[in-house]
């Protein structure tokens, strides 16, 4: 950072064990994938399945997102488990247990207020690029107590399923900046690709002003 760039606060983060590993488990080669989202007003952000955000009295918290819903496991995938288990457990010489599998095409975006934040989630199938079926979840920041660690800020408060489309791009979906909706592009596998609005809340509620 260069000299007399302004800094307001600076926080150190500890990164989540189980998501570092999951980079390191579905690497290729030196390529990996590292999933960060910003909100506009940068006082949200995600690094890979993590929410950190800044409270009013300028305190640093976090949430971990889960993974939407539970999929059965194809075999391929269950046999490249079983290896990344073994190679690991020669590495370490300790007895590993087989990680929660997770797909490995996710991506996490803020609504324009920061007020909502979208984890989009492939699922898990035999097909290994990132064109398919896709789960959404909606979470929502609700009013939290700094001092309450246990209470979950963010809650869930929708979700969709089984959209075939590649949302890992951008510009596949996106926040209405002023009522509760998300647009997407679903790609037909007969017809044309097709735009959808999912209204994921009433528009009476939860506007983004």
């Amino acid at each position: 950072m260069n000299p007399g760039f302004p800094i307001s606060k600076q926080f150190l983060i500890d990164l989540d064990a189980d998501d570092l590993r999951e980079v390191e488990r579905t690497a290729e080669g030196r390529n990996f994938r590292f999933p960060v989202a910003f909100a506009p007003n940068l006082q949200r952000i995600s690094i890979l399945r993590t929410l950190f955000w800044v409270e009013q009295d300028g305190s640093l918290r976090r949430q971990r997102i889960d993974v939407p819903l539970p999929q059965p496991f194809p075999r391929s995938i269950l046999a490249k488990l079983r290896k990344w288990r073994r190679k690991n457990a020669v590495e370490t010489e300790q007895p590993q247990q087989i990680p929660a599998l997770k797909s490995i095409f996710y991506k996490l975006k803020f609504s324009p207020c920061g007020q909502y934040v979208a984890n989009v989630e492939r699922q898990i199938d035999k097909n290994e690029f990132s064109v398919g079926r896709w789960n959404f979840t909606i979470w929502k920041m609700e009013p939290s107590d700094a001092s309450a660690v246990q209470t979950s800020a963010w809650q869930r408060i929708a979700t969709l399923c089984d959209i075939y489309g590649d949302f890992l791009h951008d510009g596949n979906f996106a926040f209405n900046p002023q009522f509760q909706m998300i647009a997407l592009l679903e790609i037909a596998q007969v017809t044309s690709n097709q735009a959808s609005i999912w209204k994921f809340g009433t528009p009476t509620q939860g506007l983004c002003t």
